[in-house]
């Protein structure tokens, strides 16, 4: 009998994209599968879309629950699953037909914890590729942790993303995504699983297809309730300090690159309830300042940023249409 993979959805009001998905799940070459559907509260069709599936296909099982949020929605996912791998798929983007076929494969060739297959990006005028195509292999964790999270001069092969990753359920145990952290989640959930296995394996198939939308969970604009996408970086800094420290400066240069990103999306998006956040953030650019300037791994353009983004807010905020 072939491993049972659960495949985890939470859905909240995709009407328009949810059947390209659950077809896609629906219509894997690996057949041994459950497909937990978890509605969070959508106030459209969505709901009515995945009960209309179950009817057709007894893989899938429905879930309907107040609106609480992606974070709350895969690990009530995770609390009624069965399977003996986990796969986690966004119900807006859609998969190729033998996609779980080729991480199982390569799973149990490898004995990995964790098999990654890449993804491709599908914006309005066409998928892009922004990811490095390596040939398949078997990383031991720290090989992986410097793929996924460090930094070595080229394009990862591999990024945070939990959709395009298969993952043995005793790896998870009772490890559950943090609910406070509204944004890159699942970045830090990512990175606790790796720091929990042994062998990660890869296969460039790409076979994940990341629609790129607006309103997207991806696209969540930063608020004071929400946080920002450098609060998941800080845990793994924290979390980092007993790595190697190759690694620790490459995490520490992802993070300096966010906060880049951060503090810019603050300026021009007129975020003025998180000044409070860009002034606090602005001491650690001022502290990493030279660093930034004199390393050779920043760009032309991300020294133009950090000279611009040094300024005090209100200076900045004026001149902001400079970057806009």
């Amino acid at each position: 009998m072939k491993p049972l993979i659960s495949i985890l959805v939470p859905v909240y009001n995709v009407e328009v994209y949810i059947d390209e998905c659950l077809d896609s799940l629906a219509g894997q070459t690996y057949t041994n599968l459950e497909i937990i559907l978890v509605d969070d509260g959508s106030t459209d069709s969505s709901l009515q879309y995945c009960q209309d599936w179950a009817k057709r296909d007894t893989r899938f099982r429905v879930f309907h629950i107040e609106n609480h949020g992606v974070s709350y929605a895969r690990n009530y996912a995770l609390s009624k699953c069965t399977g003996d791998y986990i796969g986690f798929v966004d119900p807006d983007d859609w998969i190729d037909k033998d996609m779980y076929e080729i991480m199982m494969q390569n799973m149990l060739q490898y004995n990995s914890d964790i098999h990654g297959t890449g993804f491709v990006t599908e914006h309005d005028n066409g998928p892009k590729i922004s990811l490095r195509q390596a040939s398949a292999r078997q990383m031991t964790q720290n090989e992986a942790l410097h793929e996924i999270f460090g930094f070595n001069g080229q394009k990862p092969i591999l990024i945070w993303s939990l959709c395009d990753k298969l993952i043995r359920r005793q790896l998870i145990g009772d490890l559950r995504l943090d609910e406070g952290l509204k944004l890159s989640e699942d970045q830090w959930f990512l990175w606790q699983l790796v720091r929990r296995a042994n062998l990660i394996s890869y296969t460039p198939s790409l076979s994940y297809h990341y629609r790129m939308r607006e309103g997207s969970a991806t696209h969540s604009v930063m608020t004071p309730e929400k946080g920002t996408y450098l609060d998941a970086m800080k845990r793994i800094l924290r979390d980092a300090t007993t790595l190697d420290k190759e690694l620790q400066k490459d995490l520490k240069r992802q993070y300096d690159i966010i906060l880049i990103n951060v503090l810019k999306h603050i300026i021009v998006s007129d975020s003025l309830s998180m000044k409070s956040v860009y002034d606090a953030e602005h001491l650690h650019l001022l502290k990493s300042l030279s660093s930034l300037l004199l390393s050779s791994r920043t760009s032309l353009r991300q020294k133009l940023g950090v000279i611009y983004l040094s300024l005090p807010f209100s200076v900045a905020y004026r001149l902001k249409s400079l970057i806009s």
